[in-house]
């Protein structure tokens, strides 16, 4: 009841939008079939769901992952941005199992957007996500994005398939890990990019500091940055070469009280 009080309230402002209500709505909707399903508990948490959402069919794991993600995306609109473009062109690195490219194609109706994901169940059900909607605007690839071309470990914070803390970094010394294949982010772009939406679990500094390295920073005109405390990075040295490529550092916003996450938004200085 909490968490729909508090949607509500942070939707009021402008919640008779036909797209906000219908927000609020599958906001309802999730939590009373999650509610509901916790209370039989008939299935393995793990065990593959389906459920329609904002009029579209999404598979997923988890309750708990599916509604944080619906409200980090959808409720609170962390991937919002302004683009002169009708049609424009997104990155999407870290897109889980698709809710911010569902985002993407809802509000962005036309854009043409690339997607990645290193952890292999949750590309499954991306790619699943993709399909069964017949979303032909997406492309989606298997890859951890870094500094280099290879291979690299993925550690799991978190039990159960559809996790949200997939990283390259360990969180602890006998942390559980796979190998997946990592790619350099600047070797996909060949073209101006209007937005790129970075949430890596700490790769973030990776993924940016490769980029200045290729001179591929040049071509993003917005960039929307998950940053989290375990980056390599430490934020004033990100903030510091993104303003040296020429973006001008919009706002800061935290996205849980442990202040271990916050998102940075960066727009290209115009000439």
């Amino acid at each position: 009841m909490k968490q729909l009080i508090k949607s509500f309230l942070y939707l009021l402002p402008r919640f008779f939008s036909e797209k906000n209500f219908l927000i609020f709505l599958n906001h309802v909707k999730l939590i009373f079939i999650s509610f509901m399903y916790h209370r039989l508990k008939k299935h393995s948490p793990e065990q593959e769901k389906k459920i329609r959402i904002m009029g579209y069919n999404i598979s997923f794991f988890n309750f708990p992952f599916l509604i944080n993600q619906f409200e980090e995306i959808f409720i609170y609109s962390s991937y919002h941005f302004k683009s002169a473009n009708k049609n424009p062109f997104i990155l999407d690195c870290g897109s889980n199992i698709g809710m911010s490219v569902l985002y993407f194609t809802i509000f962005y109706p036309g854009s043409r957007i690339v997607a990645f994901e290193p952890d292999p169940d949750n590309f499954r059900v991306l790619e699943k996500n993709i399909d069964q909607n017949r979303f032909s605007n997406i492309t989606a690839y298997n890859y951890a994005l870094g500094l280099q071309e290879g291979s690299c470990k993925l550690f799991n914070s978190q039990s159960g398939k559809g996790s949200l803390n997939t990283s390259i970094y360990a969180n602890k010394p006998d942390a559980v890990f796979i190998n997946v294949p990592m790619k350099r982010l600047s070797s996909f772009i060949q073209e101006e990019i209007d937005f790129v939406k970075i949430d890596a679990e700490g790769a973030e500094g990776e993924i940016i500091q490769e980029l200045s390295e290729a001179g591929k920073l040049s071509r993003i005109k917005v960039m929307i940055i998950e940053y989290h405390l375990k980056c390599y990075l430490p934020e004033d040295k990100l903030i510091f070469m993104l303003k040296n490529a020429g973006f001008t550092f919009i706002s800061e916003h935290l996205l849980y009280a442990e202040n271990t996450e916050k998102l940075l938004s960066f727009k290209k200085t115009l000439n």
